[in-house]
């Protein structure tokens, strides 16, 4: 029962920053676009990037809203988070980042932070979810009488 308290805050936890950034990102378009166009990799991509961040942001919080699937929006996120951090590391370093929200105000470093409390966050949910699938596995087997 604990785990599955702690599952659900980690996940609602997501979702609320998850929601944040897209609907920043939805809702100021020409901003998004124009850091997005920043960096010279993607510039040409812009338009298209804000939507698919955008978009695929919603969907992972909608994975995580519901048990059933909440797993695959915990793997998801992960995938996200570690791109979205290679990409920082890698690409944008000293370069304008696209970031939603509240991110926007945060330097390099916080946001690096961020991006890899969001990845640990979803790591540890997605293991204690696992952990009680194992659970709920073994104490719904029966063995058949022979």
């Amino acid at each position: 029962m604990k785990k599955m308290i702690i599952t659900d805050c980690i996940a609602w936890t997501l979702i609320l920053f998850l929601f944040h950034i897209a609907v920043t990102k939805i809702s100021h378009p020409a901003a998004t676009r124009f850091e997005i166009g920043l960096t010279p990799q993607f510039a040409p991509y812009a338009s298209s990037l804000t939507w698919i961040l955008s978009v695929a942001e919603i969907i992972i919080a909608l994975l995580l809203m519901f048990k059933r699937f909440r797993m695959i929006g915990f793997w998801a996120l992960m995938f996200l988070s570690t791109l979205y951090t290679v990409l920082m590391l890698t690409i944008t370093q000293d370069m304008p980042h696209f970031r939603g929200g509240f991110l926007h105000q945060l330097s390099f470093n916080n946001h690096l932070g961020i991006n890899i409390t969001i990845f640990l966050l979803s790591l540890i949910g997605a293991l204690i979810t696992l952990r009680l699938k194992q659970k709920q596995s073994l104490n719904s087997y029966t063995p058949i009488p022979g």
